[in-house]
């Protein structure tokens, strides 16, 4: 069937959040008709969110190595509903409503949104997942310019068969716990559900390719656990 570039693809899915994200926090008057003054939580939220997507886009236009350069054009339907309608227009709608914390379960105490020692600490367990999720993509792209193709090793690789998707997994929880949001959450779920299928499948993929040479310890997608 029809056709389209990967990269084409990941870079037309990710621009959709930063779009979705910065309409949402900058045209408050637009989208809700009325302006306010953000929270803590949510300037730090839709920092963190906007340098993530931004980060893809880098990483989709300099370091990935795409084996398939070509994906069925029915894909593009279904990245632009996870990224766009999901991360992009669900999560920025709630995550920037005025007063947040009424229109959003909250999974912690409120305490959350004024306490700057807890923004702090988890924004710098986010900048770690997301400089580990950018070092284990290194990775990957000098592994596949390698032929025949060695075992992948190194930062995160020796515990779980995918880190990369670890990595992202604890990103977005940090920023679910920032914004103590549903809609959040709902797409930490989704994400996370979408994520350990393909690493899953990666795992049994490796184990087929290197066979008894593949390390047994080596978990899928959270290490020590599964």
């Amino acid at each position: 069937g029809p056709q389209i570039h990967r990269r084409t693809l990941l870079l037309t899915a990710y621009s959709g959040p930063v779009f979705f994200h910065i309409l949402f926090y900058y045209c408050q008057a637009l989208v809700y008709g009325t302006t306010f003054q953000h929270t803590a939580s949510q300037i730090l939220a839709f920092t963190l969110i906007t340098l993530h997507f931004a980060k893809r886009i880098f990483e989709t236009i300099f370091v990935h190595v795409f084996y398939r350069l070509t994906v069925s054009f029915y894909s593009l339907y279904l990245y632009l509903f996870h990224y766009w309608l999901l991360s992009g227009v669900f999560m920025a709608y709630y995550i920037y409503y005025p007063g947040t914390c009424s229109s959003s379960i909250s999974l912690l105490s409120s305490a959350l949104e004024t306490e700057e020692t807890s923004l702090y600490f988890l924004s710098a367990v986010w900048i770690f997942a997301e400089l580990s999720n950018f070092e284990t993509h290194l990775i990957l792209a000098n592994l596949r310019i390698r032929y025949p193709r060695p075992i992948p090793k190194g930062y995160g690789f020796d515990l779980v068969s995918c880190p990369n998707y670890f990595f992202e997994l604890l990103a977005w929880t940090v920023i679910t716990l920032i914004t103590r949001s549903l809609a959040s959450l709902l797409f930490l779920i989704a994400a996370g559900l979408h994520m350990w299928r393909k690493a899953a499948r990666k795992h049994e993929m490796y184990k087929k390719e290197f066979g008894s040479q593949y390390p047994k310890y080596r978990k899928v997608l959270i290490p020590y656990v599964k």
